[in-house]
């Protein structure tokens, strides 16, 4: 059964995609603004969010935002009236799935939804192996020593860039570039350290492994290399 939540501040329509999803055996999870949609993301991974990009207190868009911080795995589509070019791109490059323009049919909405939620971003096996740690890159999995350790996206893309370049010093600059690459809202020097740090906790009595070389970077050193 899949799970969806549903970001609309019109609730006519709300609970009419409520309904529709309902009864397509999903369980469908209705919020009217953004800052009600983070508590609930907060306790729950959906499968797939579908946000209007017009609601009271912002831009759907900052849902996505939010997602590829938290939920690696939930896919979004964008509903909204902005129906032109320019703001459908600006959806989609800013992590959309898919965008949907008001008025649409729910015939439509059902098909888009089946092939977002039949895409499977989880059919790579592609992974990195180094000692005890195992990431699987493409899903977001991680392990140490076969056991599973919720991580979060940017956490996944950090710590692949330090996988790659294990036993090197790899300076803040350089995780920037590989996990942000050309983004204009590139992270602060200072956010990288509060993502090695999550790492750290997430690595629990392996934190060793993660070093702070002073004045040039970070460096993930298992004691076999």
């Amino acid at each position: 059964m899949y799970s969806i939540l549903i970001i609309e501040d019109d609730l006519c329509l709300g609970k009419s995609l409520q309904t529709l999803f309902t009864k397509r055996n999903c369980t469908a999870k209705l919020c009217t603004n953004i800052s009600n949609s983070y508590k609930f993301l907060e306790k729950k991974n959906p499968d797939l969010v579908i946000a209007d990009r017009v609601l009271p207190d912002g831009d759907g868009i900052e849902i996505v935002e939010y997602l590829k911080d938290y939920s690696y795995k939930t896919k979004v589509l964008m509903l909204s009236k902005k129906s032109e070019v320019e703001n459908r791109v600006e959806g989609l490059a800013n992590g959309a799935d898919d965008y949907l323009a008001k008025p649409f049919s729910s015939k439509e909405l059902i098909l888009r939804v089946d092939s977002l939620l039949n895409k499977d971003k989880l059919s790579s096996i592609e992974f990195i192996e180094i000692g005890n740690l195992k990431l699987f890159y493409t899903n977001g999995n991680f392990m140490i020593e076969k056991i599973s350790i919720p991580i979060r996206k940017r956490e996944v893309d950090l710590l692949h860039c330090l996988m790659i370049h294990h036993g090197q010093v790899v300076s803040r600059h350089q995780m920037i570039n590989w996990v942000w690459g050309c983004n204009s809202n590139l992270p602060t020097l200072s956010t990288i350290d509060v993502y090695i740090t999550r790492l750290r906790e997430k690595l629990g009595p392996h934190k060793q492994y993660l070093k702070t070389i002073r004045g040039f970077g970070y460096q993930l050193k298992l004691p076999a290399d």
